[in-house]
């Protein structure tokens, strides 16, 4: 090799190594002279951070809030639903009653028009009368009292009044039609005089 290959080779690598003490040096000085821009950036990094954490926890919030309300609609859709079957259960033969009660008229009229109690027909259809109504009270019908008690518009279906000092004014007089309950329900009216 050249003698002065070798100058130039170390000429250009005392060259490189300024450079590089100089890109260090300038570095170095750089991150000296910046802690104040770091802080900067690093407060303005928690910031966004911050800000970040506040918006999901607002949506968190939202979300349970949103469940919530969904959950309580929920509990109130089933228990309506519940309530509902029940009313349908407990009422779901008032149709059926409904068109039974002319028959259980007719068997009061056939006993109200029969000649003597101790007529064998007098007294089958009586019995046959009994058993009917037995049979329906099991299922939640029930006699509406009327005879001699106070006049009560949500039971009784006044069709008359009668003048007399017998009774207290506003009883009930006389019984044409007899009324029926089903369960709590008034599921006909008895139609009554009413002493005026």
């Amino acid at each position: 090799m050249n003698p002065n290959d070798k100058v130039e080779q170390l000429r250009q690598s005392i060259k490189a190594k300024k450079e590089a003490e100089a890109a260090a040096q300038e570095a170095a000085s750089q991150d000296k002279a910046s802690p104040g821009q770091q802080m900067t950036e690093l407060k303005n990094k928690l910031g966004a951070l911050e800000k970040e954490l506040k918006d999901s926890q607002e949506k968190a919030k939202k979300f349970q809030e949103d469940y919530l309300r969904a959950h309580a609609e929920m509990q109130n859709y089933q228990r309506r639903l519940q309530k509902e079957k029940q009313g349908f259960i407990k009422y779901g033969n008032e149709n059926l009653l409904k068109e039974i009660l002319p028959i259980l008229d007719s068997l009061e009229k056939a006993l109200e028009t029969s000649p003597s109690e101790g007529e064998s027909l007098h007294q089958g259809v009586s019995l046959v009368h009994k058993q009917f109504l037995n049979a329906l009270e099991k299922f939640g019908l029930q006699l509406i009292k009327a005879q001699g008690e106070v006049f009560d518009p949500n039971y009784h279906e006044a069709i008359s009044q009668v003048e007399t000092d017998a009774q207290a004014s506003g009883t009930v007089w006389e019984v044409f039609r007899t009324g029926y309950l089903y369960h709590d329900r008034v599921l006909r009216a008895a139609m009554v005089s009413v002493v005026a």
